[in-house]
C-alpha cells in the first residue's frame, strides 16, 4: 500500500464513518438493534433528518482544516479559525456547545487561542473536554506526518481553538501521531505515539495504553470491549475509536463495529474510520459507501495535496522530496520552521554509526542554493545539539502546559535564508552566520594584500635583483597593474582606499580594520559582486605572479648578500606568493559563503558576475 492509497483512505474512512453513524446518533446499541439490526448501510432520516451519505461536523470541519493547509501551505491558525466561523454562519445542523460557542467569540472579535480557552474555564468539569477537536484534526497527521515536533505543537495549537483541555489537546496528539504512523506504515502505531507524552492527563494515558495492552496481547479484547463507553467526552470517544480502528479484521468491519456500539455513532465512527482508513488504505474503504458520500472526490483530491506540505528531510549532501526534486520554500508554520535535532538523528542516521556533517560548503556542491545552504547549516546545528556538543542552536522546548518535560525533544530552527527577503529579517543567528564569512573575506583580502605588497617591494627596492628579477621586468609590471586592483576591492570590501597603494605589509595591516567588512556586507551587498568582477582580475595577475617566481631558476653569477642566501630568498618569495593566492581564494570561498546565505544577494547573478578560474 502506497503513502497516497494510506493519505486518501484516512480522510475517506472518517467521512464514511460520520455518515454511516448520523442517522443512528445517540440511540443505544440496543435501540439501534431493535430499529435496524445491524447498520451497513448508509441510511437517509433518522437523527438530523439527512438523506444517505450526508457527512456531519466531523467532516465538515476536516474540510476547513485540510483545504486551509492546502492553500496557505501550512498551519495558518488564524486562517483555519476564519474558516470555521465561516462554517458556523453556513447554519450547520450538528455542532457541538463547545464549538458553537468558541467560533461565536471568534467572530465576536476574540482571537483563535482566547477563545477556546475561555469557553473551557467556563465550564463545569463534565462538560469541558468534548470530542470535537479529535473528530476533525487528522489533516494534519497527513501534512505533518514526518515530523513529530511541529506534529505535536499544530495538533494543540488547533485543538486549543474550540478545545482548550489538556485531555482535547493531547487527545489530537496521539490520534495525529498514531495516524502518521500509520500513514507512514510503521510497526506498533499507538505504543510509538504513546512515547514522550508525559505531559498528557493520566486518564487519557491510561485509557489509551489499554488499548494498547489488548493489541500486543496482554489484554482480553472481549471483555475490554464490553465496557467501552462510546460518550461524548474524548477520553471515551478516543479510546473506543482507536480499539476499532486498529483491532478490526477491515476497514469497513472497524466502521460497522463502532457505528452499532451506539452512542455519539458519528464521532465514534469517524475516529475508527479514520484510523482503520490509513491502515487499509483507499482500496478497504468499501465502494458503495463512497459513491454514497457527495464530498468523496474532493477528499481525496485534498489527501494529494496534503502529501505536499512537508519540510524535507536532509540527507548527508542535499535535500531532496519524495520525487527526488530539492524544494525548500515551502513553510510548514508561522515563523521559523522547527525540526527536532532526534528527527535529524533518525532521518540521516539509524542506527548506523556516522560521521559528523560536513561543516562549511566545499567545492564539491557545485549545485549549491540558498535552499541547500539552509540545510547543510541546520544539518550542521542539529548535529551538534544531538551530540551535546553544543545547546548554542537550541530554541527553548514548547511546552503548552508550562512545565518543564525532559522528554521533549531539542528543537533547532532551520535556517531562514530562503524564506525572507531582507539581511534585517533574518533571525541574529543567521545574521552572525553571513557576518562571519563577511570578516573571514576581509580578513583573508588584507593578508593577500599584504602578501603582495611583500613582493611588490622587495622587487621596487631592487632586492630580487639577486634571484634574477629586475624592477623593469615584465613580472614587475604585472605586480603595478595589481596596485589598482587590490585598492579597488579594499575600497569596495572595507571602505577604504588609497590612490597608489600602500608600500608595505605593515601599512596595509595598519591602514584596514577587518571588523567593518561584517558591517558592509549586511548593510551593502553590492560590495559582494563588486569583489567578485574585481576577483578574476586579482586571480589572473597573482596567478602569474606565482607561476612565474615557481618556474624561476637563481642565476649562476650570484651577488653576495648580507643576511640572505638567494636561495632563502626565493623560497620566502614562492611563500609568500603562495600565500598571496591563497588568501584571495579564501576571500573568494568566503564570499561564496555570504552570496548564497544573503537574502538580498541573488546567488546566480553573484556566479555570473565570478566566474574564477580552475586550480590555483
Amino acid at each position: 500500500m502506497t503513502i497516497e492509497q494510506s493519505a486518501e483512505g484516512c480522510l475517506l474512512g472518517l467521512a464514511c464513518g460520520d455518515a454511516l453513524g448520523r442517522p443512528v446518533e445517540f440511540n443505544s446499541a440496543a435501540e439501534i438493534e431493535s430499529k435496524h439490526g445491524d447498520v451497513t448501510e448508509m441510511l437517509g432520516h433518522g437523527t438530523h433528518g439527512q438523506p444517505p451519505g450526508t457527512i456531519t461536523d466531523d467532516t465538515e470541519m476536516a474540510l476547513c482544516i485540510a483545504e486551509s493547509l492546502a492553500d496557505r501551505r501550512g498551519f495558518d491558525p488564524d486562517d483555519v479559525a476564519s474558516r470555521f466561523v465561516e462554517w458556523l454562519e453556513s447554519r450547520p445542523f450538528d455542532i457541538g456547545m463547545m464549538t458553537r460557542d468558541s467560533l461565536s467569540r471568534i467572530r465576536e472579535g476574540a482571537s483563535w487561542d482566547e477563545a477556546g480557552a475561555d469557553v473551557w474555564e467556563s465550564r463545569p468539569e463534565g462538560s469541558n473536554a468534548g470530542n470535537g477537536s479529535v473528530m476533525r484534526c487528522a489533516p494534519y497527521a497527513i501534512a505533518f506526518r514526518n515530523f513529530d515536533a511541529e506534529l505535536t505543537q499544530v495538533s494543540q495549537f488547533s485543538s486549543t481553538i474550540t478545545h482548550a483541555d489538556p485531555r482535547c489537546r493531547w487527545g489530537c496528539v496521539i490520534l495525529n501521531r498514531t495516524l502518521a504512523n500509520l500513514i507512514r506504515n510503521e510497526r506498533d502505531p499507538l505504543r510509538t505515539a504513546l512515547k514522550n507524552t508525559a505531559s498528557a492527563p493520566d486518564e487519557l494515558r491510561t485509557a489509551l495504553t489499554h488499548v494498547q495492552d489488548v493489541i500486543t496481547g496482554d489484554r482480553d479484547a472481549a471483555p475490554f470491549e464490553s465496557q467501552l463507553a462510546t460518550s461524548g467526552y474524548v477520553v471515551d470517544s478516543l479510546q473506543a475509536g482507536l480499539f476499532y480502528g486498529l483491532t478490526a479484521e477491515s476497514a469497513e468491519s472497524a466502521i460497522v463495529q463502532a457505528v452499532n456500539s451506539g452512542g455519539d455513532t458519528d464521532t465514534v465512527g469517524a475516529i475508527a474510520g479514520v484510523v482503520a482508513g490509513a491502515r487499509f488504505g483507499t482500496s478497504g474503504i468499501p465502494n458503495r459507501w463512497a459513491k454514497e458520500i457527495e464530498e468523496s472526490d474532493r477528499l481525496k483530491r485534498l489527501a494529494q495535496r496534503l502529501l505536499t506540505i512537508r519540510m524535507p528531510i536532509p540527507g548527508k549532501r542535499c535535500t531532496t522530496m519524495d520525487d527526488g526534486t530539492i524544494v525548500f520554500r515551502e513553510r510548514t508554520i508561522e515563523g521559523p520552521a522547527y525540526i527536532s535535532a532526534g528527527e535529524f538523528q533518525e532521518a540521516t542516521i539509524g542506527h548506523r554509526p556516522h560521521p559528523a556533517p560536513h561543516r562549511s560548503i566545499g567545492t564539491a556542491y557545485h549545485e549549491l542554493t540558498p535552499a541547500t545552504a539552509a540545510m547543510l547549516d541546520w544539518e550542521r546545528r542539529a548535529y551538534a545539539i544531538h551530540s551535546g556538543r553544543t545547546s548554542t542552536y537550541a530554541v527553548p522546548q514548547i511546552d503548552l502546559d508550562e512545565k518543564l518535560d525532559p522528554s521533549q525533544p531539542a528543537l533547532v530552527p532551520v535556517p531562514q535564508y530562503p524564506f525572507v527577503d531582507a539581511f534585517d529579517d533574518l533571525p541574529e543567528q543567521d545574521q552572525q552566520r553571513i557576518k562571519r564569512d563577511g570578516h573571514a573575506a576581509g580578513n583573508a583580502f588584507v593578508q593577500a594584500y599584504s602578501a603582495f605588497a611583500g613582493i611588490r617591494q622587495s622587487i621596487t627596492e631592487g632586492e630580487t635583483e639577486t634571484v634574477g628579477i629586475e624592477r623593469m621586468d615584465p613580472i614587475a609590471g604585472a605586480t603595478r597593474v595589481l596596485v589598482g586592483a587590490f585598492a579597488d576591492a579594499g575600497e569596495a570590501l572595507l571602505r577604504r582606499n588609497e590612490i597608489g597603494g600602500y608600500d608595505s605589509p605593515a601599512e596595509i595591516e595598519a591602514a584596514y580594520d577587518v571588523s567593518v567588512a561584517e558591517e558592509i556586507i549586511a548593510a551593502h551587498p553590492d560590495a559582494v559582486y563588486e569583489v567578485a568582477e574585481i576577483f578574476l582580475q586579482l586571480a589572473s595577475g597573482t596567478g602569474a605572479i606565482l607561476d612565474y617566481i615557481t618556474h624561476l631558476r637563481l642565476p649562476q653569477e650570484q651577488q653576495p648578500v648580507r643576511d640572505t642566501s638567494p636561495e632563502d630568498q626565493l623560497a620566502g618569495l614562492r611563500d609568500t606568493a603562495h600565500t598571496m593566492v591563497g588568501e584571495l581564494y579564501v576571500m573568494h570561498e568566503s564570499l561564496r559563503r555570504v552570496a548564497v546565505r544573503h537574502p538580498e544577494i541573488e546567488y546566480e547573478q553573484w556566479q555570473a558576475s565570478s566566474a574564477p578560474p580552475g586550480g590555483r
